[in-house]
């Protein structure tokens, strides 16, 4: 108690470091007129999210980030690069997720800048039962998750089957090996 006391006055600055902070730095919540979501630095001022999480936002236009994991944490803008607007009939999901991918520019990357950016590895190299966690903000709420590939196809097309506790809001998040890839 008398630590949790300490910590919540800003006395202590934290009580235990999690193993994945750095990646947990890297990760936004993103929020729109429409709802929420989640984007992962991938340079120095580039994010990628899901396209459905900006499906709503124009090209050129804004939204908001929330670096939550940064003390201090950190609120900017993003503004929207590209996303496909490619419209699929609701028969063919696995097109729409081989495609559910947008761009995001900081607008002020100064704020951002002692983050170090997220890698994208090679999926070819990932085996199934690979251990992963899903960061993401569910609900706008932070959550981390444990889980594995247990599968590197569906349907005969390249894609990862996680299991792993993921809910609306995870989506746009970093899935990520153990080994931080």
């Amino acid at each position: 108690l008398i630590i949790y006391l300490a910590y919540s006055i800003g006395m202590l600055s934290s009580v235990v470091s999690s193993p994945y902070h750095s990646l947990e730095q890297a990760t936004a919540l993103v929020t729109t007129d429409s709802g929420a979501g989640t984007a992962f630095l991938v340079g120095s001022k580039k994010l990628l999210t899901a396209r459905h999480v900006v499906e709503d936002v124009q090209i050129g236009a804004e939204v908001n980030l929330l670096f939550e994991q940064l003390t201090p944490q950190v609120n900017t803008k993003a503004i929207l690069k590209w996303k496909d607007d490619t419209i699929y009939p609701s028969n063919n999901m696995i097109d729409f997720f081989l495609t559910d991918v947008a761009v995001l520019e900081l607008v002020e990357p100064s704020l951002v800048r002692k983050i170090s950016p997220l890698m994208l590895g090679n999926s070819d190299e990932v085996p199934t039962l690979t251990p992963i966690i899903a960061i993401g903000y569910p609900g706008g709420s932070y959550s981390i998750t444990r889980g594995d590939i247990n599968s590197n196809q569906i349907d005969n097309k390249e894609l990862f089957k996680i299991d792993a506790a993921t809910n609306p809001g995870n989506s746009g998040g970093p899935v990520l090996s153990e080994e931080d890839e």
